[in-house]
């Protein structure tokens, strides 16, 4: 199974990237798709993502460690892929997924 992401990212708060997101995961939703979407504010309460919010609440003076986005990533597609999701839609999650993911 593939899995496709969509991610939108934008310079701004206001931009309308959370509306787009919103609006891209009901559409593929309504023609069967499993989606799941990821808005920026998840990062805090997803389980694949406790270690990178664990590192931010540390108050550490280099903040979250490169290792941890990327083994937050990778854990976050994983439990995607054996879920079964077709489409993961981020919400400007990081400015960097798709090269994570790639």
């Amino acid at each position: 199974m593939t899995v496709h992401l969509i991610s939108v990212i934008g310079s701004s708060p206001g931009v309308g990237k959370s509306t787009l997101c919103r609006a891209v995961a009901e559409w593929l939703a309504d023609t069967g798709a499993s989606v799941d979407h990821f808005e920026e504010a998840d990062i805090l309460t997803r389980s694949s993502f406790r270690p990178v919010a664990e590192e931010f609440a540390g108050g550490a003076a280099a903040g979250v460690r490169p290792e941890t986005l990327v083994e937050s990533t990778r854990a976050y597609v994983a439990e995607s892929v054996a879920t079964g999701r077709n489409y993961l839609v981020t919400d400007a999650l990081l400015p960097f997924i798709p090269s994570l993911v790639a």
